[in-house]
């Protein structure tokens, strides 16, 4: 499998995505243990580099999901972009583009969900001149 297929994945039937993706290609970076209960891994694969995060914890899921629908709606150049997300049997993982990022970026895309989680009608000015909206 090619590494641009990665994002067009709808579902696998694997339940350890890490190993997954060490099936598709060279795994070189795996954060266990974040506070949202999120799994997340740097995964190149054809010479293409990819950020996976995954869920299996019910509440956890439910975020991801909201992340889908919210990268739906937004579009940022500090945002890493969503291409695609996939099921597996116990969870739900996200594939977006490798990017690295630095301090300032970070800041700004935290600022940015926060600001969307707090309201879709009422960003601040400055946030609605960041934000270009579909």
């Amino acid at each position: 499998m090619g590494g641009h297929l990665l994002p067009d994945l709808t579902s696998i039937e694997a339940d350890d995505v890490e190993v997954f993706l060490r099936d598709l290609g060279e795994v070189f970076v795996v954060h266990r243990g974040h506070d949202s209960n999120n799994t997340s891994a740097g995964v190149e694969i054809d010479g293409r580099r990819w950020f996976v995060k995954w869920a299996t914890d019910p509440e956890a899921v439910s975020h991801l999901e909201s992340a889908v629908r919210l990268h739906t709606l937004v579009s940022h150049p500090a945002i890493a972009a969503l291409r695609g997300w996939f099921t597996f049997p116990s969870g739900l993982a996200l594939v977006h583009d490798w990017v690295v990022m630095r301090g300032y970026a970070r800041r700004e895309v935290d600022d940015l969900f926060r600001q969307k989680r707090a309201s879709l009608r009422c960003p601040s000015p400055r946030l609605a001149r960041s934000v270009r909206v579909r």
